[in-house]
């Protein structure tokens, strides 16, 4: 990814199935993306947390994704390389889990792609005092 970043992206995670955990904390996600009271409906997109890793031995850009408080794995190596600057920089994004895939002929090379979202900073505008007078 060069040039521009744009607001709204999505990536795939990389290193699931080397991850502590692997395979039931991709159990955990894919059940908490199929609610049962919405087993009728699509999966739904389900939080995640960026969190740098720069002290990282393979890659000082790093980006880990946790998802219900864990680590599933990390953002692919170039979104991380255009992403970590941004977020050392104190840039906030949004991640959310869009798809958890698992092939029965490979169960050793999990899927998961997630949705990151640059978000606008609040700005704040200063709200004029009432008149005295003035219908309020």
């Amino acid at each position: 990814m060069t040039g521009r970043v744009p607001g709204r992206f999505t990536s795939r995670v990389v290193g699931v199935s080397h991850v502590d955990g692997y395979p039931e904390n991709l159990g955990r996600v894919e059940l908490a993306m199929r609610r049962p009271e919405l087993y009728d409906e699509p999966p739904v997109e389900l939080p995640a947390e960026l969190v740098r890793d720069p002290g990282n031995e393979h890659d000082p850009n790093a980006v880990e994704v946790h998802v219900l408080g864990e680590r599933v794995g990390y953002l692919a190596a170039r979104t991380a390389a255009t992403l970590a600057p941004l977020l050392d920089a104190g840039e906030p994004w949004a991640a959310a889990v869009a798809e958890v895939r698992v092939s029965q002929n490979n169960p050793g090379n999990p899927a998961i792609t997630v949705v990151l979202q640059r978000l606008s900073p609040l700005v704040l505008q200063s709200v004029p005092s009432p008149r005295p007078g003035d219908p309020g």
